[in-house]
């Protein structure tokens, strides 16, 4: 449960120069009961909500588009895409976003708290545990978001796919958490509970052509799928605020940025740039469509930001990761046997995998030998030949391009140290998810092959940012809008007082005068406090991991 243990008495001191203020609990009033919806729902609909919002205050929906760049959406334009944003840039605000960290879960917790990751506890993408590395979740926040906030004061929210939401907690209304399709079963991957079934029976048409509609996106293109099918739905239903995350951007652009900035790889074959260049854009109109189907829908008395978090630019060079199962590879050149999981069993193996994740191009193998290790088979006199076997095996293993896939070589003192007894180098180039041994193609030992021609390291270029609806000033000018400004706007925009300890502000100009005039901006001392816990692992880690291996976020 979200834990705001500041909130019950702060409210009560809020700033004020007027009458004109949100409904906001008294000391010790708990939450409307967020498991019990307003009224019984049926399976298949969306539940409603109680709300104590003014009828002088708007709706308002944040879309998170992560990775959206600028200079792409002016280019999308240029070619007759993106009409929606295009439309509401027209009639709304247009601005670049502007953060000082370059890491999407640190930026997204600065979206929605006000507060710079040394407040709110999110600077990192995983936990170093006894256990192994766990991805960072919402009880590593250290305080509350505005989506908290809200809930707390009696408006009615939703959450869907935001970063670093898992485990889900009680709000007074949806938390649907960015595990909520990673797991199969579970209190925590979304609330209520009693959505559950509604979500679980929706899966299948949400994940309905999801490969063609957020292009080359792959496995990672599940949470846009859940998110887009959804997110029109919720909106729809009237929530007082709607937070929605949308990851495919920026998915994409780290593998093809460059076969949309060709300029800065002049040594691209044009083959693979014809094949390659309309992926980046697809992704763009893709969101672009969730963005069209949420204004068929949107009430009228609603404010929409539409934003990412950073822009990116060209990689100096080609960054080839390729995963490489190990274990696999030993038990295909017949060194090891491996469990369901793919893993090798030590006791029944001549050499094993040795602590190195799937994407190092240095992987370690550690012998299993006779009297060192337990179950050891190996007699060491017989380990020279064994590694110029090895060696010579490996040096015969082509990927299905033609070209070397391994060679082996001695391990450094640091890789000695931690016990790797040779290491297998994976050589990049020409790769694919195919090798041939002993003349036969094999699968399942190379897994998915990232080229990355883009990033937002180690300085995040700007992102995008559009803000549209009655309350929204068109003439108001501004080159950016800083990311710990967005939860304290927002706020104003709401009628909530915002956090006097916020490190953004409440930029009240993007407002229509005659919102300002008949809003004051009213503070308390902060939003609160949000519980944290030890990190422990838990359902859909690996994922989790994998996808961030996958962009080069981790090794």
């Amino acid at each position: 449960m979200s834990k705001l243990p500041l909130l019950s008495l702060v409210l009560a001191a809020a700033c004020s120069d007027s009458s004109d203020v949100a409904p906001q609990p008294t000391p010790g009033e708990a939450l409307p009961p967020a498991e019990q919806p307003a009224a019984a729902t049926p399976v298949g609909e969306v539940p409603t909500f109680p709300s104590t919002r003014p009828a002088d205050v708007h709706r308002w929906v944040i879309l998170g588009m992560d990775g959206m760049d600028p200079r792409v959406v002016a280019d999308m334009w240029a070619r007759g895409g993106m009409k929606n944003l295009q439309k509401l840039c027209g009639e709304g605000v247009c601005l670049k976003s502007s953060a000082a960290w370059a890491s999407s879960p640190v930026i997204w917790t600065t979206v929605a708290t006000g507060l710079v990751p040394e407040r709110h506890g999110i600077d990192r993408f995983v936990n170093e545990t006894m256990s192994g590395r766990v991805p960072v979740g919402s009880k590593d926040r250290k305080t509350a978001t505005l989506w908290d906030f809200a809930s707390q004061a009696g408006y009615s929210t939703a959450v869907l796919g935001w970063l670093v939401t898992f485990p889900a907690y009680p709000l007074n209304g949806l938390n649907l958490s960015d595990r909520s399709a990673k797991l199969d079963s579970g209190a925590e991957r979304l609330f209520p509970g009693s959505f559950q079934p509604t979500f679980d029976a929706a899966l299948p048409a949400a994940m309905a052509g999801r490969d063609d509609t957020f292009d080359h996106c792959e496995w990672m293109a599940e949470n846009d799928a859940w998110v887009s099918f959804w997110t029109p739905k919720i909106v729809a239903s009237g929530p007082d605020i709607v937070f929605s995350y949308l990851r495919c951007i920026d998915v994409v652009s780290h593998k093809y940025w460059g076969y949309w900035e060709t300029s800065a790889f002049p040594k691209l074959d044009p083959a693979d740039i014809a094949q390659n260049m309309d992926i980046l854009p697809n992704n763009y109109e893709a969101d672009d469509q969730v963005l069209g189907r949420v204004l068929e829908v949107l009430p009228p008395d609603t404010n929409l930001i539409v934003m990412s978090d950073h822009g990116f630019h060209a990689t100096p060079n080609f960054q080839i990761d390729v995963r490489v199962y190990t274990d696999k590879l030993l038990e295909k050149l017949g060194y090891a046997i491996t469990n369901e999981a793919g893993e090798a069993i030590p006791g029944q193996s001549k050499m094993v995998k040795w602590h190195t994740a799937p994407t190092w191009y240095r992987q370690k193998v550690h012998f299993q030998i006779d009297g060192r290790d337990v179950g050891g088979t190996i007699p060491p006199a017989q380990i020279e030949t064994l590694k110029a076997e090895l060696k010579a095996r490996l040096r015969a293993i082509n990927y299905s391009t033609g070209q070397q896939a391994f060679q082996l070589v001695e391990p450094d003192a640091q890789e000695k140290q931690v016990g790797a007894d040779v290491v297998i180098q994976v050589l990049k180039g020409k790769v694919s998810q195919q090798i041939v041994i002993d003349g036969a193609t094999v699968d399942g030992v190379i897994g998915p092959i990232t080229m990355n021609t883009g990033n937002h390291h180690p300085v995040a270029p700007n992102g995008y940012f559009l803000a549209w609806g009655p309350d929204i000033d068109r003439s108001f000018s501004a080159e950016t809008m800083r990311v710990q400004d967005v939860a304290p706007t927002i706020a104003y925009g709401l009628g909530l007082p915002v956090a006097q300890d916020a490190d953004g502000v409440a930029v009240k100009e993007l407002f229509t005068q005659a919102f300002r005039d008949s809003h004051e901006l009213k503070t308390v001392p902060t939003w609160g406090t949000h519980d944290t816990a030890p990190a422990v692992a838990a359902g859909g880690d690996e994922s989790v991991i994998r996808e961030l291996q996958t962009l080069g976020y981790i090794q």
